[in-house]
């Protein structure tokens, strides 16, 4: 089996909705999402395409296409939406559409079979156009949830219009630390794994590789040093949705706990772990040894025992240097 990140592009998002902690929570949080815009950053925006010996072409989650990003106004039509979603929000050119990245890789948009959405938010959705043949699969609460996330009311037609997924229930069992699973092909080599919080239905998809595993955490951790969720916590838009989120953490982390070679594959890390260590390691399908060993030697050197990060991983935020709107989030200084 083989594993390749795909760079759909980036995305314009307040600081404090990837690191505001406390306060960003509930309405509070929700106000300063919609009103701060003196802290802005720019993070990626990632999908991966599963290459399985038997099923063929799967994708996790589509990103975001090309009117989204360059006919923002068009696309997202009336005053609520363009009062809550900024024209810049998303960056994409030619190169980075989902065609052209599995075109890149010698495949065909029309090859793959599956789409697995780890949840319906606009910048996870937005590529499905480009798959029409995919069978979509997605949580059943998820997909029931109606609203479909905190930020974006309704999902743009033609992203979901007329799709009929196939639902998750997670009746597979218990595994480790999770109460429920999903064996998605039946043969244990992809498993779908609830992580609610971010959205009601949010799921993770956890791939075993030859020797080691990868779990695809959606946007349950923003990036690698969202696992210290004592110090770094993202925007939750209720205590609902933060204890959900706070206990699907706890969860990856026993799993991580139990399955030592295990790695943590997110969508949005703007940090070296993703390009240094993760995407560039995955180039060819497949991490390598030396590969593995380095992204485990980055980690040892971000955490403390107990997942409590270093004081010099720990982010704060950079404002611009010139008269542009957005900023950047300190880097740890590890090598």
């Amino acid at each position: 089996m083989k594993l390749y990140p795909l760079h759909i592009g980036n995305t314009k998002v307040p600081y404090g909705q990837f690191y505001g902690g406390k306060e960003w929570t509930g309405w509070r949080g929700f106000w300063r999402f919609v009103t701060d815009k003196s802290h802005s950053i720019m993070v990626p925006i990632y999908a991966y395409l599963i290459e399985h010996q038997e099923a063929g072409l799967i994708l996790v989650d589509a990103g975001i296409n090309w009117e989204q990003a360059n006919e923002h106004n068009q696309y997202y039509k009336g005053p609520l939406l363009h009062l809550l979603l900024d024209e810049d929000e998303y960056q994409l050119d030619r190169a980075l559409e989902l065609r052209a990245q599995v075109q890149r890789l010698g495949y065909r948009c029309e090859e793959i079979q599956m789409v697995i959405l780890t949840h319906i938010h606009e910048d996870h959705i937005g590529g499905l156009p480009a798959v029409p043949q995919a069978k979509l699969v997605v949580s059943q609460v998820e997909w029931n949830a109606k609203l479909l996330g905190p930020f974006f009311p309704l999902a743009k037609a033609p992203t979901l219009v007329g799709r009929k997924p196939e639902l998750v229930a997670f009746s597979s069992g218990p595994y480790q630390s999770f109460e429920r699973s999903q064996d998605l092909l039946g043969d244990e080599s992809i498993l779908l794994l609830p992580t609610p919080g971010h959205s009601p239905g949010h799921l993770s998809v956890l791939i075993r590789m030859e020797g080691y595993a990868v779990l695809i955490v959606g946007d349950t951790l923003y990036t690698l040093r969202h696992l210290a969720v004592d110090q770094v916590r993202a925007i939750m838009l209720s205590k609902s949705a933060q204890h959900q989120q706070l206990a699907s953490i706890r969860q990856i982390q026993r799993l991580r706990q139990a399955e030592p070679d295990l790695l943590i594959a997110p969508m949005h890390d703007h940090t070296a772990y993703l390009s240094r260590y993760l995407e560039p390691g995955l180039s060819a399908g497949d991490l390598s040894l030396k590969a593995r060993q380095a992204i485990k030697a980055y980690e040892a050197r971000m955490f403390e025992q107990g997942y409590h990060l270093v004081p010099d991983a720990l982010p704060h935020f950079l404002p611009p240097a010139d008269e542009g709107r957005v900023g950047t989030v300190t880097e740890p200084a590890l090598v």
